[in-house]
């Protein structure tokens, strides 16, 4: 019987026990679901690498043209 920290059980404090998924349907529904998280994460990905070399290329081109300008 699990506990939510009273010590008392949870069907003795009025709460029905929580329900659990069976295996099968669980595995069913999440095999759609990770095909598309696993494209999500890839063009999350991607985007950040992009967005980091242009702030690396604009920092570069920032300094160059500061220390052009001071010559």
């Amino acid at each position: 019987m699990p506990s939510l920290g009273s010590g008392k059980p949870l069907e003795r404090r009025g709460f029905p026990e929580p329900a659990v998924q069976a295996p099968a349907r669980a595995h069913q529904a999440g095999a759609n679901s990770t095909v598309y998280s696993v494209r999500v994460e890839l063009f999350f990905t991607i985007l950040m690498v992009l967005v980091c070399v242009a702030i690396a290329w604009f920092s570069v081109y920032v300094v160059y043209r500061l220390l052009q300008d001071h010559r």
